[in-house]
């Protein structure tokens, strides 16, 4: 998907700009809010640990001064008038202190009391059943009574034991604690309230909840405090299912828990306003960016698709738009250049075009220019001339051309631009052309736009090769005829049909026979070579087997091995059928071992091998003769070529017709070799090979 220039701009500014204001945006926000949450927190926490000090210092202070009474007690025996004075004494060191009471071994009580609190002294009692009496009078350490209330007052007893196993009992006012919880408040649902160890709260707002010390063990924040030595704090979810934050610290003299806790909304809400207030300049500061973004997209990428119009129109061929910007900056320094290339492109273009014409209309081919659809879009003088119509038709090719031949020949190279097609168009004089193509894509090489046709008159190549195979017909008569009568009479005075020779005469007769077969050999191998180039040889084609060919052959060039005290042998080649011309192939594999024989030193080995490929037959005449020169292997399958220095007779042109055997059956021959260590010729026929209807061969 193509995305315009615009929205590039404006995206790759927005991202640079709008992106890192608003990941920085919500990173500061949620810094700030993580922050004012952990300072709240901490205030919560801050509450309740001062609250969790006064109460222990209030117990340390109240086991300070009854300490310094009790040491200042010594008498075994306390008459109940002094121990009235002990007790007021007590009453008069402490506002919080509502009543004193001296208890002696029987249980028995002498009590005073704080007149602030109460204007009689309660009647005394007996302790015998007491707990906390029965339990001193065993440890002689001294106990706190859980808190009780009387008439909403919160009190604690102190059981002191004194000398002579008196215990001294104090009973504290907590109410001094009870208001600052009652005062404690933060918003409408900050609240402070303090529980003991089982859970039970026994200071609260609501005195009716501390009074029947209702149980709240089962509340997160109350879990926690108990559960935990230090203060801390947490969110949690209260049982009603509301959202709390809470904060808790022990009185550590006492085990009781002191707990703060209001809802998660009102105690965030400055936190969630302020993200509220940072989100909307947040939004504005973005809105301004994107406008800005706009405007500065807008400013670039309008110069720019200025130019990318014009050079739509110059890519067309028009030169006369030019770009227009009228600006302070480098985009006004770029229209005046990109103007100004325009011109020069134009002239170039011009020049261009006229180079071009010289040389389509001076070249002595025909040349036809042609868009995607077949219409021409030029044509030089000789075409013109070959097709017998005006140059400056624009007409589709294949309508105005009236020779069907020609009409064929070039609609077969439009649909393989790889072929070269040859036209008769001889009327009264000869008149032969070759008609080719040559596909124009674009620069991606995916669509076609445009076809040229090249028509190149061979009438001379024509002239020249019917030339040469009329002096090869006359080669044919004036040679081999007369060597073929001579050879004939030589069989005559051999074999003493026109009367007896001697030895010494039938020597000479025989030298004289073997070198006209060798001459005539000579001839037939030009012949064959002139055959094959102009593909006047005919191929017969055959299904064999190539292990019985090879087999034969080795019979065939056996005697030529055991001269030369050579081992030839074809023992391993498999057996594959293929179709080719028998005969032909027989003569490049003779061919072929007869070099190898003829270059192979004695006690040498030449061996026929073969194998089957996917698509073709490889055969191949191994030798451990002496190896071809690397400078020798492109050229050796030329005519007339033999390696410097090791010419052993012949005419240079056996490898030529060998070559010439494989490419009219559609294969390629090739060297392998190294100096002193032997060759290797390889060649491969295709497999399935047959003829069309035109009588070539194909796959």
């Amino acid at each position: 998907m193509k995305i315009k220039l615009f929205p590039k701009f404006l995206i790759f500014i927005i991202l640079i700009s709008v992106v890192p204001l608003a990941v920085i945006g919500f990173v500061t926000v949620n810094i700030n809010k993580e922050m004012l949450q952990t300072l709240m927190l901490e205030h919560h926490i801050n509450i309740t640990t001062s609250l969790s000090s006064q109460i222990d210092e209030k117990i340390t202070n109240i086991d300070r001064r009854m300490s310094f009474v009790i040491a200042s007690q010594r008498q075994e025996y306390l008459s109940s008038f002094e121990q009235i004075g002990i007790l007021r004494n007590i009453l008069i060191a402490s506002d919080d202190f509502v009543r004193a009471s001296i208890i002696d071994t029987e249980g028995d009580e002498v009590v005073a009391s704080n007149p602030k609190f109460e204007k009689s002294p309660p009647r005394p009692k007996n302790y015998l059943k007491n707990k906390f009496f029965l339990e001193i009078k065993k440890s002689h350490t001294y106990l706190i009574s859980p808190i009780h209330y009387e008439q909403e007052n919160p009190l604690i007893d102190f059981y002191f034991p004194l000398a002579n196993n008196y215990i001294l009992k104090i009973c504290v006012s907590l109410d001094s604690i009870s208001k600052i919880v009652d005062e404690t408040r933060i918003g409408k649902t900050g609240s402070m309230f303090i529980v003991d160890k089982a859970g039970r709260i026994i200071f609260h707002k609501d005195k009716n909840r501390a009074v029947n010390f209702e149980d709240v063990s089962g509340e997160p924040i109350v879990k926690e405090a108990i559960l935990r030595a230090g203060a801390g704090s947490q969110e949690f979810v209260s049982k009603n299912g509301i959202e709390m934050i809470g904060a808790f610290a022990p009185a550590k003299k006492l085990g009781w828990s002191i707990i703060f806790q209001q809802t998660k909304k009102e105690a965030y809400s400055f936190v969630y306003k302020m993200r509220n207030t940072a989100t909307v300049i947040i939004l504005v500061a973005l809105f301004l960016s994107i406008l800005v973004s706009y405007i500065l997209a807008e400013s670039l990428s309008k110069p720019i698709l200025k130019v990318i119009d014009v050079s739509k129109n110059v890519a067309a061929g028009d030169f006369t738009k030019k770009v227009e910007i009228k600006s302070r900056d480098e985009m006004s320094d770029l229209a005046v250049n990109f103007n100004h290339m325009i011109t020069e492109l134009s002239h170039y273009t011009r020049m261009q075009a006229d180079k071009l014409s010289a040389i389509v209309y001076s070249i002595n081919d025909g040349l036809i220019l042609t868009d995607e659809n077949n219409r021409i879009v030029l044509m030089n003088n000789r075409a013109s001339e070959m097709l017998g119509v005006p140059r400056d038709t624009k007409e589709p090719l294949f309508y105005i051309v009236k020779n069907e031949m020609l009409v064929s020949a070039m609609k077969q190279v439009y649909e393989k631009p790889e072929k070269v097609l040859e036209v008769d168009l001889s009327s009264s004089k000869p008149f032969f052309v070759s008609v080719s193509t040559q596909i124009i894509t674009d620069s991606n090489k995916r669509k076609i736009v445009g076809i040229i046709f090249i028509m190149r008159d061979i009438t001379g190549i024509k002239e020249v090769e019917k030339m040469k195979e009329d002096f090869f017909h006359g080669i044919t008569h004036d040679l081999r005829n007369p060597l073929t009568s001579m050879l004939g009479f030589l069989k005559f005075l051999l074999d003493g049909s026109v009367g007896p020779i001697n030895e010494k005469q039938k020597h000479f007769l025989d030298i004289v026979n073997k070198s006209s077969n060798r001459l005539l050999g000579m001839i037939n191998d030009i012949l064959d070579v002139a055959k094959l180039e102009v593909g006047k040889m005919e191929l017969s084609l055959v299904q064999f087997d190539v292990k019985n060919l090879a087999e034969r052959v080795c019979g065939s060039m056996m005697s030529k091995a055991m001269e030369g005290k050579l081992e030839l042998s074809c023992a391993d080649m498999p057996s594959t059928t293929i179709s080719a011309d028998e005969g032909l192939i027989e003569r490049v594999l003779i061919n072929l071992v007869g070099n190898a024989i003829k270059y192979t030193p004695l006690d040498g080995k030449v061996t026929i091998s073969a194998k089957e490929k996917n698509t073709d037959v490889q055969i191949a005449v191994i030798d451990t003769g002496e190896g071809i020169p690397s400078e020798y292997l492109d050229k050796i399958f030329d005519k007339f070529q033999q390696v410097t220095g090791r010419s052993r007779g012949g005419t240079g042109i056996g490898l030529t017709i060998t070559k010439y055997i494989v490419e009219a059956h559609l294969g390629k021959i090739w060297v392998e070799s190294k100096l002193g260590g032997g060759s290797q010729f390889i060649f491969s026929i295709p497999k399935g090979l047959k003829k069309n209807e035109k009588g070539e061969i194909c796959v």
